[in-house]
């Protein structure tokens, strides 16, 4: 059988989400493929980068698409591009079109960035990444229960940090003072997508609006203090999928985490911010994630990305940005 590999056209986004539902069956929904599409203010103005293998009939088997961001790395900003959806058909795999499809993009618009950086099932894909020049990079992630709970944790009271509301993103000036307070934390971290007005209020607002399971909460001051934003996963577990905190304030950080959690329940999160903003001093435990990979791409001007990427105790990537 004959096999092409093409950049996708506009009409084969349905196409190429029905591709994706059926490889990936009912792990996600046709919204969430969707979504990664048409809430992504950079994907529907370049659809060129994902990369589809069609047959001779024209019927889509095997596809990937490629994504660019902007991240903070060492208190800068990288230019980098993202893999998502690698995936073909059971009837066509061992045939070589995942691999196809990889080089394709090295070759191509992975080039936009100076690094390719994804997130995978480490323990099935590491070695397959591996042999297309991809490395592991370590993150650290916290189990724990708060040891201190705030009794400030309901909508609309007031505590000792500040009123505890909703936060409500669709409104641009909240939108503004959250990214500016997003900016603040966030370039502290190797790895955190730097985001502007519109990734904001598209991206993320439609993510949030999409998971009904997340829990959104704000603190303010004379201004915005933090804010988090809680997935309960299970009734034992909490994922905080984003916690920003002004000036690693630890009354607010307990304040926000009370009000997206129960008492006894665990909350998970990157083990970076659990040490800066010092959430727990026992019971932790430590999850290593070997499933973020990256590549050098012939734009980087650093070849010591090694420094970074080796000290796990930098290395954020917030849940809300998964692709």
């Amino acid at each position: 059988m004959d096999y092409k590999v093409i950049p996708l056209d506009h009409g084969q986004i349905p196409a190429f989400v029905d591709h994706c539902l059926e490889v990936f069956q009912s792990r996600a929904s046709r919204s969430y493929f969707e979504s990664h599409i048409y809430d992504d203010p950079e994907s529907l103005s370049n659809l060129s980068s994902i990369l589809v293998v069609i047959t001779e009939t024209g019927s889509i088997v095997a596809g990937l698409r490629v994504l660019r961001r902007r991240q903070y790395f060492h208190s800068s900003i990288r230019v980098t591009s993202g893999l998502a959806e690698v995936s073909t058909k059971s009837s066509h795999r061992k045939r070589g079109l995942a691999s196809s499809l990889i080089a394709a993009a090295i070759s191509g618009p992975l080039q936009a960035g100076s690094l390719a950086l994804f997130h995978t099932n480490f323990s099935k894909l590491g070695d397959f990444y591996g042999g297309h020049g991809f490395r592991s990079i370590p993150h650290q992630y916290a189990r724990f229960q708060l040891s201190n709970r705030s009794p400030v944790a309901n909508i609309a009271t007031s505590g000792p940090c500040g009123a505890m509301v909703e936060l409500d993103l669709s409104s641009n000036a909240i939108a503004h003072d959250a990214m500016t307070l997003y900016d603040t934390v966030c370039r502290q971290y190797n790895g955190p997508v730097c985001r502007d007005l519109a990734y904001f209020q598209t991206w993320v607002v439609n993510r949030l609006r999409r998971v009904e399971s997340i829990r959104v909460r704000a603190v303010f001051g004379d201004r915005l203090l933090g804010y988090v934003f809680g997935n309960q996963i299970d009734d034992d577990q909490v994922e905080i999928e984003e916690l920003i905190v002004s000036g690693n304030d630890y009354d607010v950080a307990i304040q926000l985490l009370s009000a997206v959690s129960t008492p006894g329940q665990y909350l998970r999160l990157p083990l970076p911010i659990l040490l800066d903003l010092q959430l727990s001093d026992q019971g932790v435990c430590i999850e290593q994630d070997h499933g973020f990979m990256y590549r050098p791409m012939p734009r980087c001007d650093d070849v010591s990305w090694e420094r970074y990427f080796n000290h796990p105790d930098r290395n954020v990537f917030w849940t809300t940005d998964s692709f």
